[in-house]
């Protein structure tokens, strides 16, 4: 488990585990829904949502190592998806409940993204935003 973080102290960033998978699918439904509203369909976002987030593709990332948890006074406030193909490292999501957003815990899940590709070797960091997604591209 990475520690604890200095400016949010009952925030844990943690790698996820099968049994988390619930938590992950209901954070990401939240948030697509709040952050695509305005530019997807919602059968759009759902249809997206059940092949993205389905237990395989999620236990996929999970058994790479590159799948992270955040939960703040444990419930499961946002996560991230992480990879790596040779020393370039791929940041495929971080996401944080949109009552939770403006709260510091996007950054503390992207320090700990940051230790983690550098612990692997990685010489860059590469992920893709949505132009229409302001409040990603504002915090990338």
């Amino acid at each position: 488990m990475i520690q604890q973080s200095t400016t949010h102290p009952y925030a844990n960033v943690r790698i996820a585990s099968p049994a988390d998978l619930a938590s992950i699918r209901a954070v990401a439904t939240q948030t697509w829904h709040a952050t695509y509203a305005s530019i997807l369909k919602a059968s759009t976002i759902d249809t997206f949502l059940k092949r993205a987030y389905s237990d395989y593709s999620l236990l996929v990332t999970l058994n790479s190592g590159g799948l992270w948890l955040l939960e703040q006074d444990g419930e499961v406030v946002g996560y991230m998806r992480l990879s790596m193909q040779d020393e370039v490292g791929f940041l495929g999501a971080i996401y944080v409940l949109p009552k939770d957003q403006g709260k510091g815990h996007g950054r503390r899940l992207w320090e700990c993204a940051e230790a983690w590709f550098a612990a692997r070797g990685a010489r860059e960091v590469r992920l893709t935003v949505a132009q229409a997604n302001r409040s990603a591209r504002d915090f990338y």
